[in-house]
C-alpha cells in the first residue's frame, strides 16, 4: 500500500462531524495529519437554513486552523462550486472586513467570478446575508 489512512479523532457536534486524520505515505513514512470538518446541514445547489451556524462553522474553522500558504486550508463540496465557492468568498470577504481593507477595490474582483462561485442564487443571497451577522 501506498498510503495508510488512520481516524485518529471523531466528534459530532450539531450540524458538523469533525474528524482528525492522520494520512502516511508509506515509502517515506511522512505523516500529515489532517482536521476536516463536514457540514452536513447544507444541501447541493442549496443554502443551510440559518446563516447563523454557517458563520460558526466558518470562524470555528479560521479560529482553530488559519489558513497560511505553507499549509492552506482546502474548501471542497461534490462538484467543487456553489458551497466551496461561497465558504471561500464569505472567508475572504470577514478577513478583509476584519482587518479594515478597503474592498471596493476588490469587490469587482468576486463579481467577476460570481459564475464560478455561485451554482444557486440562494447562495450568493447566503453570503450577503451572512455578511451583515458580521
Amino acid at each position: 500500500m501506498y498510503f495508510t489512512l488512520f481516524c485518529l479523532y471523531f466528534q459530532e457536534i450539531n450540524d458538523t462531524v469533525i474528524r482528525k486524520i492522520e494520512l502516511r505515505h508509506n515509502p517515506t513514512q511522512t505523516v500529515r495529519r489532517i482536521t476536516q470538518y463536514h457540514y452536513n446541514r447544507w444541501p447541493d445547489f442549496g443554502v443551510p437554513s440559518d446563516p447563523v451556524t454557517f458563520l460558526k462553522l466558518l470562524k470555528k474553522v479560521s479560529r482553530e486552523h488559519p489558513s497560511h500558504p505553507d499549509h492552506p486550508n482546502i474548501v471542497h463540496c461534490s462538484a467543487g462550486i456553489g458551497r466551496s465557492g461561497t465558504f471561500c468568498l464569505v472567508d475572504s470577504c470577514i478577513q478583509v472586513m476584519n482587518k479594515r481593507y478597503d474592498v471596493s477595490c476588490k469587490a469587482p474582483n468576486f463579481v467577476v467570478f460570481k459564475s464560478d462561485f455561485f451554482v444557486a442564487d440562494k447562495q450568493y443571497l447566503l453570503t450577503r446575508k451572512s455578511l451583515t451577522f458580521c
